[in-house]
């Protein structure tokens, strides 16, 4: 019998594949249990109560109310009576830096979509996180923005005085189509596009992308030929503020006429149109932390906040260009006219001026209530990196401000969870918290049905079935931390251009410089900010901003000035900013 059992076994080993044997060997996947809390799955259903989450390797193996299910000998368990769960957050528009792995776990942001860097880096990027060279959230990413090559010298990404810009610029739809085609076969997640393209590019775009299954997400300047034209997601509202305005306002507007757009939009079509985008499915993203943030009512509690997070010893890792240029975000404004220059500070423009700005994000609030109230699906992003919005902060900030728009607090979790998750069709793993998906997840200390606000008091972040170190550490440089001539974000000062130097009011006679009439400089250039001043032989001059492209600059009647070539520079400060190339003005 003995003998029997031997053979017996032999022969089964034979027959039976190497595979299987191998697989059987294995050890069982760590598990862990998560007893007591109420957890919020991220589909709208009701809390479950006293919830049980069992979580074998990765992924989610069962979920029941109550303590149920008897938990492995050697099964990691967490008691988590009295808090609340809830899935892992989305920041669904980011341009990722190499610094920033750690303030998205910190708050919470197990996976980010990268709406625009060089393919070839941030691929290599989401390699190196899925293989566990690099500490963070998981990545998606869209690499190349595709832009209409006609815009190539016109609105870009380019990052402040980098000249790194992740801009495709093509000409036709075959080369529309070729480069898409490029970007899916190395691997891209979904495809992002500006808005300067044709219909005829666009659509050539959107064809190859859904040939795939892949989501195509953008800017735009008219939401019904975006959508008519295959886009499925919109970033910014600037678009429907461009949609809704009178044909007069917007050639103000396109000729910097008009400085705030939310406030210039007929609000007796914003119906018409949300009906639309909810009838085509289309995503948005209001980014209302990035394109309102010196306007709101949270502005001094974010302002605030984000000043002792940046404080903290452990994070004098991120860029002084990038902590200077959050902190600063929140008194600037986001102009889109050359009057004001791209961020101009909330505390140097015209009272009216300021009124326009605070009409428009009320509206543009009214404009996200409305969608929403009527089935709109939107999505949470910030555009943290490719902005002055403090990745990991600015997400809880913008839920805050999704919620004074009038989303529900169930609402604004599940716009950073189920929804970005659906909008690129990872929703079969990700977004919500059921058997099977993956376990990501938050334990929260205090309930964000009750408030938003707690979504930010987090105990523990698990991603992919283990608890995470979601702190911070000084020594922080995962792999890929930086792409070769990226620069500060988009919303940070570039350096200043002079392209020619001219007077007026001068007075040729050499006499009247050594303390006769004063005089005026008229630059002219490009990048000019609010806070540039021009400088004569090194000395400021007290200058007037006229626009993006101008300054005025008055010489006083004490400044002896003697005949010969005199340098002239542009000096803008920090955040960004520098010194110009010298130009020159010449006394005879």
């Amino acid at each position: 019998m003995y003998i029997r059992a031997i053979v017996l076994a032999m022969l089964w080993s034979s027959l039976v594949p190497r595979a299987v044997i191998a697989q059987q060997r294995q050890p069982r996947a760590q598990m862990l249990v998560i007893q007591g809390a109420t957890l919020i799955d991220g589909t709208g259903a009701a809390p479950i109560r006293n919830a049980t989450i069992v979580i074998q390797g990765s992924k989610i193996q069962s979920i029941v109310s109550g303590r149920s299910t008897v938990a492995a000998e050697d099964a990691t368990v967490i008691n988590a009576q009295g808090k609340f769960i809830v899935p892992g957050l989305f920041d669904a528009h980011v341009h990722w830096r190499g610094w920033t792995g750690e303030l998205f776990l910190a708050h919470g942001i197990t996976t980010v979509i990268d709406l625009g860097d060089k393919a070839d880096w941030i691929l290599g990027a989401r390699g190196a996180e899925e293989n566990g060279q690099m500490r963070g959230p998981r990545i998606f990413t869209t690499g190349n923005i595709i832009d209409a090559r006609s815009n190539a010298a016109g609105f870009s990404f380019t990052d402040a005085g980098s000249g790194y810009s992740p801009i495709s610029y093509v000409g036709s739809t075959a080369e529309a189509a070729a480069l898409t085609r490029e970007l899916l076969e190395k691997g891209v997640d979904a495809i992002k596009v500006y808005q300067h393209l044709s219909g005829d590019e666009l659509q050539a775009i959107t064809t190859e992308a859904h040939k795939v299954g892949l989501t195509v997400i953008g800017h735009s300047d008219n939401l019904y030929d975006s959508v008519n034209h295959g886009v499925d997601g919109i970033t910014h509202l600037w678009g429907v503020a461009e949609t809704l305005m009178s044909p007069e306002d917007l050639a103000a507007f396109r000729n910097s006429r008009i400085a705030c757009p939310y406030a210039h939009m007929q609000m007796d079509k914003m119906d018409a149109l949300v009906s639309f985008l909810v009838q085509h499915g289309t995503y948005i993203n209001p980014c209302l932390i990035n394109e309102h943030t010196a306007l709101l009512q949270e502005t001094e509690q974010f302002e605030t906040e984000d000043y002792h997070l940046l404080m903290n010893p452990n994070l004098r890792y991120v860029p002084l260009t990038a902590t200077l240029s959050s902190l600063s975000f929140f008194r600037e404004l986001r102009s889109y006219s050359a009057a004001l220059g791209s961020f101009p500070s909330s505390e140097l423009v015209d009272p009216a001026v300021l009124d326009e700005f605070h009409r428009g994000y009320e509206e543009s609030l009214e404009f996200v209530r409305r969608f929403s109230h009527a089935g709109g699906k939107i999505f949470a992003g910030t555009d943290s990196g490719g902005s002055a919005s403090l990745p990991g902060a600015s997400l809880c900030q913008e839920l805050q401000l999704l919620v004074d728009a009038g989303l529900t607090p169930m609402q604004a979790i599940q716009s950073a969870t189920q929804l970005p998750a659906q909008m690129i069709h990872v929703d079969y793993k990700l977004g919500t918290l059921q058997p099977g998906r993956l376990a990501d997840l938050l334990i929260l200390d205090a309930d964000p049905l009750a408030d938003i606000r707690n979504i930010e008091k987090i105990d523990k972040v698990v991603k992919n079935g283990n608890v995470v170190d979601n702190s911070y550490h000084r020594d922080y440089e995962p792999a890929f931390s930086e792409l070769e001539g990226v620069g500060i974000s988009s919303s940070t000062a570039g350096v200043p251009k002079i392209s020619e130097v001219a007077t007026v009011t001068l007075n040729q006679n050499s006499q009247a410089l050594h303390g006769g009439s004063p005089f005026e400089l008229v630059v002219t250039g490009q990048t000019f900010r609010s806070s540039s001043l021009v400088l004569l032989n090194g000395r400021p001059l007290k200058t007037t901003f006229i626009s993006a492209r101008e300054l005025h600059a008055d010489v006083p009647t004490d400044r002896t000035l003697e005949p010969g070539t005199i340098p002239i520079t542009v000096f803008t400060p920090w955040p960004g900013g520098g010194t110009s190339n010298v130009s020159t003005l010449t006394l005879r």
